[in-house]
């Protein structure tokens, strides 16, 4: 019973020390290799746009996330380095789809214009969501991550 009681009390502290800070732009994975983010990275659909095993770079092609009704409304580009099995993950979103003008104007024609990807805690914007969908895959190749601004 007191170990229970104990471990309860502990639970908010672990659930904190998870939490996201604000402006995070890097996720920090441990105990990972260069051919394991590869593999994953391939095997969640993300197509290798460079990679350089002995500097321990990846660079993904721009790929659509699929926010709602099937509309890729953004693509996401995922930049990995890894070093001494430490991998280190960010990423840059463009806008993939512009608005009619009857809807209030057109957003963006550029769509190779890539915008850095940060946590602002606002769960509205988009650069939350998308920082949260590559927080996700992180967290499918690696349980010990930590976040950081770089």
């Amino acid at each position: 019973m007191k170990k229970l009681l104990f471990c309860l009390l502990l639970a908010p502290i672990f659930a904190f020390a998870q939490e996201i800070p604000k402006f995070s732009n890097t996720i920090i994975a441990k105990a990972v290799s260069f051919q394991t983010i590869k593999d994953s990275l391939l095997q969640m659909g993300y197509f290798i746009d460079q990679q350089n095993e002995k500097d321990g770079t990846i660079i993904t092609k721009p790929k659509g996330v699929c926010d709602c009704k099937n509309i890729d409304f953004h693509q996401l580009i995922i930049y990995v380095r890894v070093k001494d099995s430490i991998a280190k993950f960010t990423g840059a979103f463009n806008i993939n789809f512009n608005f009619n003008a009857q809807r209030g104007g057109l957003i963006s024609n550029d769509r190779t214009e890539f915008h850095k990807l940060e946590y602002w805690k606002s769960s509205i914007s988009v650069p939350h969501a998308l920082f949260l969908k590559l927080d996700k895959i992180v967290r499918s190749i690696s349980t010990d991550i930590a976040y950081s601004k770089e």
